[in-house]
C-alpha cells in the first residue's frame, strides 16, 4: 500500500538525541488501519510511504487508513489523525501478489 504525502516526509537524521527520530515515519506505531489489517513494514522515500500489511481481503470493505506524529522534512507535523479509505476489490489485485493501493495523504 503506497502513501504519497503533499512534502517530503522526515525518515530519520541520523543524528543521536535528534528529538524528532521519535516520531520518524517509519515507526509502524505511527499508522493503523481500520478494520484491523496489521502493518508490518514501512519504507519511506520522498513524499512516498509504502506499507507493508498482512493479506488483505480483496472485497467491498472499506480500509481506512489512520497517520499519527509524523512530520515533514521541515519538521512540520502531519495533521493529527489524518485520514484516508480505501477498498480493495479484485480487479485491483495483481496476480500472484498483495494488494496494492494508492492515495494521498494531505494536510502537510
Amino acid at each position: 500500500m503506497v502513501a504519497t504525502f503533499s512534502k517530503p516526509i522526515f525518515s530519520g537524521s541520523g543524528i543521536a538525541n535528534d528529538p524528532r527520530d521519535a516520531t520518524i515515519a517509519t515507526n509502524l506505531a505511527n499508522y493503523s488501519i481500520t478494520p484491523a489489517l496489521a502493518i508490518t513494514g514501512v519504507a519511506v522515500k520522498g513524499n512516498v510511504v509504502t506499507l507493508s500489511t498482512a493479506k488483505q481481503t480483496p472485497s467491498a470493505t472499506p480500509y481506512t487508513i489512520t497517520v499519527n506524529n509524523v512530520r515533514d522534512v521541515n519538521n512540520w507535523p502531519v495533521a493529527a489523525n489524518s485520514q484516508a479509505a480505501f477498498v480493495i476489490s479484485p480487479p485491483q489485485i495483481p496476480p500472484a501478489a498483495q494488494s496494492y493501493q494508492w492515495f494521498t495523504i494531505a494536510g502537510v
